[in-house]
């Protein structure tokens, strides 16, 4: 019974158009006009089936119209309104004029279904509904009452039954449904006014309350229209811009420009917005007054009822303040970074570039510009010392603090133990100092979950002996003979500050001048490629071997190490730190004899990337010249000074913070000086021809060179590696600089 119920409901409803309001009220009258004029018909055709005095055509104008009303209700269904709000009040007013010719009165109550007609077709026209109307009626009431006098229509019946009550029944029943209909309609139409009012209210209401946030916004606020064109500020705009609203609506946002944003930020801003979507973002923009500012911007489109883009929306927060205090904390902490570099490079990392017996050279690429790798030299006699190093885990000033922790750890536990010992002039064993660091540093790294890896090597140049213990770290690089393969050499001990337990033992190895060590950090070895492939420990072996083919010293080496390291990377460093120190043993100078002539070793030097370094070079040359006149010491220098020179401004620099390293050598009967730099192979012209015009820079340094030396050779003794020789003999039949 209720689905039955929900089915009459549903057949009685008008059809709602979503979107169209006009086209759905239309539909409601014609539904109520229609279902109206069917229970109206229904009942004339029933009254005249009870009375025998209805004219049949009367009965067949009857069962016209119900035809057509039939057939109306499904056509309003599809949607055909305009075509009804025509078609149906010709039907009903030609249904009006034959029943009333039929009948042949107008005094029958059928006439006055003009009135009704009438009020149907103004609800459905209104103004010209009213005039053709009124007009149409009277027309057709005038021609009836014409044609009734000249006795043109039937005789009409005058007599009173069943058929007359329900004829004005349902000319009651007409007005009725027209008087509900009015009304319903009016107090639909008063409903919606009231909803409309009280939503317009809510509109107004939000508008002023959303109006007040815009206006009041400590955010800034700017509309602009699809061109770019402002449109509209709020004070707070005005307050962090300088300009007033009246000097900035109609102008282009382009004034706020302050040449600080790149151009490939505004193409960006652009595609995002009028793509239909936002862009957020930092500014730096130009208040009226000249003075530049950040700003925290979001810019989006605003939308028309099609999702059509109309206006742009830019809401921005000062955030000049807060950009300067970054600045201010970043450089403030960039400062006490660049302080603990220095602190770590000059008081923490300490290598002497020789001691006698031993060159030695350090190389440090930190991550975050202080690292966690740490190395330290201790002499404990002309003949015994030893290196310390190491890496801690993680990175920046927390690792440096805690390399630093070691290296204070290992200086008091040297300290103490030989305090403790007896025999004051044995020095402890590096198995003894590596334990005591082990004892006093383990439960704190335990503590705070971090560890340390170490490695103690210790010199003994008398005892010709290599004593080291290794604490987890990497394995050093030990080569024998010049030009042999390195190998590497490695202890069985866990890092500091995993087992409590752990007792660390030290190994022992011969040693002696030629054989060189190479320690380094695992950064060294584990950096990666582009490609993902590790530097590793082969490619660090062949380094060495080449280095040692060329008889180049560890500075050298070092440097040629870094350039390798960068070449490989493909810039700078990545994300570990990396460290390395080389060793290499060479004959001692004798404790007693002092004189320059009795030197069997090179004279081995660093000059910094400037022409300050000079005057050291000089005087080096002077020192060692005493096989040389003068004047051959003097054009000596003045070769080596116009190489270092050109070196110095032409050189094609592999790496950052370069030093040039001098080898001078004596010989029997000459001076040979060695420069020996980071770069490209140095390829000199075939002929020099110096410049004599003036009209260049130089163009007398490789003559001069030429010129005054007996010999020179450019050279590249290995990859990244590039070195000039020069050769000074004494001119037969003059005395040296020391008169002799």
């Amino acid at each position: 019974m209720t689905l039955m119920k929900q089915k009459i409901v549903r057949w009685l409803q008008p059809p709602v158009f979503e979107g169209d309001d006009t086209k759905t009220s239309r539909a409601e009258l014609l539904n109520e006009v229609i279902l109206v004029s069917i229970a109206l018909v229904a009942l004339f055709v029933f009254g005249s089936l009870l009375g025998n005095n209805t004219p049949t055509s009367s009965r067949i104008i009857a069962a016209l119209l119900a035809v057509l009303l039939a057939l109306s209700w499904r056509m309003l269904r599809s949607g055909k309104t305009t075509f009804l709000a025509f078609a149906m009040p010709i039907a009903l007013f030609i249904a009006f004029t034959g029943a009333n010719i039929s009948l042949g009165t107008i005094r029958a109550p059928m006439a006055a279904g003009y009135a009704l007609w009438i009020i149907l077709v103004v609800l459905l026209f209104q103004l010209p509904g009213t005039l053709v109307a009124t007009i149409a009626s009277s027309l057709a009431i005038l021609g009836l009452g014409l044609a009734e006098n000249a006795r043109l229509l039937p005789q009409p019946d005058y007599s009173v039954g069943v058929t007359q009550l329900l004829t004005y029944t349902i000319l009651f029943g007409g007005i009725a449904s027209t008087v509900y209909y009015g009304n319903r309609r009016t107090q639909i139409a008063l409903s919606r006014a009231k909803n409309e009012i009280k939503l317009r209210q809510q509109v107004e209401t939000t508008i002023r309350k959303l109006n007040g946030a815009v206006e009041q916004s400590p955010a800034s606020f700017i509309i602009t229209d699809r061109l770019g064109t402002i449109e509209y500020v709020n004070p707070q705009f005005e307050a962090m811009t300088g300009y007033a609203k009246t000097e900035v609506v109609g102008r282009n946002p382009r004034i706020f420009k302050s040449g600080q944003t790149s151009l490939e930020t505004y193409r960006e801003i652009w595609a995002a917005i009028s793509a239909g979507g936002k862009w957020r973002g930092e500014l730096c923009n130009c208040k009226k007054n000249g003075e530049l500012y950040w700003e925290d911007a979001t810019i989006s489109g605003l939308n028309d009822e099609s999702g059509q883009i109309t206006h742009y929306i830019g809401v921005k927060i000062d955030i000049t303040a807060s950009k300067l205090a970054d600045k201010v904390i970043r450089e403030t902490r960039q400062r006490e970074i660049e302080i603990s570099a220095i602190i770590q490079r000059s008081l923490i990392v300490d290598v002497p570039e020789s001691i006698d017996g031993a060159w030695l050279a350090q190389y440090s690429d930190p991550s975050q510009i202080v690292d966690g790798d740490f190395c330290s030299i201790h002499r404990f006699s002309p003949s015994c010392f030893e290196v310390l190093v190491g890496d801690v885990m993680g990175k920046g000033i927390q690792a440096a603090l805690m390399g630093a922790g070691v290296i204070t750890a290992y200086n008091r536990s040297l300290a103490d133990l030989l305090l403790s010992n007896e025999n004051a002039r044995s020095i402890p064993s590096p198995a003894d100092i590596v334990n005591a660091i082990h004892r006093s540093m383990t439960p704190q790294l335990i503590a705070i979950s971090s560890f340390a890896t170490l490695a103690l090597y210790r010199f003994d140049l008398d005892a010709g002996t290599l004593t080291y213990v290794n604490a987890g770290h990497t394995p050093g690089l030990l080569r024998r003979e010049p030009g042999t393969r390195p190998v590497a050499i490695l202890g069985d001990n866990l890092p500091i500050g995993i087992m409590p337990e752990e007792n660390y033992i030290q190994l022992s190895l011969a040693i002696g001048a030629g054989d060189s060590l190479m320690v380094f950090s695992d950064g060294i070895t584990e950096a990666h490629n582009a490609q993902g492939e590790e530097f590793g420990i082969e490619r660090l072996s062949d380094l060495i071997e080449a280095g040692s083919k060329a008889n180049l010293l560890p500075t050298t080496i070092m440097q040629a190490l870094r350039g390798a390291q960068r070449r490989f990377i493909g810039g700078e460093p990545g994300a570990d730190d990396l460290t390395a120190v080389m060793v290499c043993l060479h004959p001692r100078r004798s404790a007693l004899v002092r004189r320059v002539e009795d030197r069997i070793d090179p004279l081995v030097f660093s000059l910094p990337w400037n022409l300050e370094g000079l005057g050291v070079l000089r005087a080096q040359i002077i020192a060692c010249a005493n096989n040389l006149p003068e004047d051959d010491t003097q054009a000596l220098i003045l070769a080596s000074f116009e190489a270092a020179t050109n070196i110095i401004r032409h050189a094609r620099l592999l790496v950052g913070n370069a030093t040039i390293t001098c080898r001078i050598t004596r010989e029997t009967d000459a001076l040979v000086v060695e420069l020996i730099y980071p770069s490209e192979a140095f390829t000199p012209p075939a002929q020099l021809r110096p410049d004599m015009s003036g009209q260049s820079e130089g163009g007398f340094g490789l003559y001069i060179i030429e010129q005054s030396v007996d010999s020179v050779e450019y050279a590249s003794p290995m990859q990244g590696v590039a070195s000039v020789r020069l050769v000074k003999r004494a001119t037969v039949g003059t005395t040296g600089a020391d008169g002799s």
